[in-house]
C-alpha cells in the first residue's frame, strides 16, 4: 500500500499540469486567431492605399507597387529603408495569375494509389 499513495498523489498534479498545458495552448491558438481577424479587418477595399503587388528580392529586400491617392509607386524597401524607384502616370498593367492547376503531385499519388489496390 505505501507504494500506491505516492502515485495516487502525483495524478491530481499531473490532472492539473496536463490541464493548463491544454489551456496555455488553446488561449495561444485562439490570441492568434484574433490577431489575424483583427489585421484583416483593418484592410479596407476603398482605402487611400493600397499594395498592388510585391516581389521578394532578398531575405530582407522587396519591390512593392503602391497605389496613393491615385498614384502609383514602385518603392524598394529593404534594411536601408524605403526608397521610390519610380512614379506611374498610367495605372500599370498587372498580370493576372492563371488559375491553379491541379497539381501534378496529386495525380501521381493518385495513380499510385490505384496501382496498389489492383496489385
Amino acid at each position: 500500500m505505501s507504494a500506491a499513495a505516492p502515485l495516487a498523489a502525483a495524478a491530481p498534479s499531473l490532472a492539473g499540469s496536463v490541464g493548463s498545458f491544454v489551456f496555455v495552448i488553446a488561449l495561444i491558438v485562439g490570441l492568434a486567431w484574433i490577431a489575424r481577424r483583427l489585421a484583416r479587418a483593418g484592410v479596407r477595399r476603398d482605402a487611400p492605399m493600397r499594395v498592388r503587388a510585391t516581389l521578394p528580392l532578398g531575405a530582407k529586400e522587396r519591390l512593392v507597387l503602391v497605389e496613393a491617392a491615385g498614384e502609383h509607386l514602385l518603392l524598394a524597401i529593404g534594411a536601408n529603408g524605403v526608397h521610390c524607384v519610380h512614379r506611374y502616370d498610367a495605372a500599370p498593367l498587372l498580370p493576372v495569375a492563371p488559375e491553379p492547376a491541379a497539381p501534378a503531385f496529386a495525380e501521381q499519388l493518385l495513380r499510385s494509389l490505384g496501382a496498389q489496390s489492383r496489385a
